[in-house]
């Protein structure tokens, strides 16, 4: 299907300069980190309509999650400040067709996380982990975009890369329903 013809756009999570800060001192580092993200995020997708707008693409991330790891790490004034960065740059990036909802219980979303030791990530308190879980969930209920569920329990890629199949017939499916 379409699928298989995907240019893949990874997120460069590595060139936030704040990461280790914002794990290593918490509170002390929240609006850079989340500003910095957000315009990484930005500089990546921004020229993907006029790249070529024949060929489709598929990203590890969603400009969207960056207002929903502001919402769990920003308060009062720092929050306004990165909502209304926020709304100018979304506004200027494709909207996806289909987003891929990974889901499981925060027991196993902080297991994953701890498992991919990932910079300083294992230093957070696992409350942390489990509120942004949450966010993630409520996030997912209400997307009005085509979606695809994920259980990651019960469909794990990493333990058998062969559930990778499933992932890509449903993707085809909703593509061929919504005619791309």
């Amino acid at each position: 299907g379409k699928t298989k013809n995907l240019n893949l756009i990874l997120e460069e999570f590595e060139k936030n300069p704040f990461l280790d800060k914002f794990y290593l001192e918490p509170g002390k580092h929240d609006l850079e980190t989340e500003l910095a993200f957000v315009l990484i995020h930005y500089h990546q997708l921004k020229g993907i309509p006029e790249a070529d707008p024949k060929k489709n693409f598929v990203s590890d991330f969603y400009i969207g999650k960056d207002l929903l790891f502001a919402k769990n790490n920003l308060i009062g004034k720092e929050y306004e400040i990165f909502e209304h960065l926020y709304q100018h740059l979304s506004s200027r990036t494709p909207t996806p067709d289909i987003i891929i909802c990974l889901d499981g219980s925060d027991e196993f979303m902080v297991r994953r996380v701890m498992e991919r030791n990932r910079g300083k990530e294992g230093v957070i308190n696992e409350e942390y982990f489990k509120r942004l879980n949450q966010r993630y969930k409520n996030f997912f209920e209400t997307l009005e975009t085509s979606k695809v569920m994920v259980n990651m329990e019960k469909k794990d890629f990493l333990k058998d890369p062969n559930q990778i199949n499933w992932l890509v017939e449903e993707v085809d499916l909703l593509v061929k329903g919504n005619s791309y």
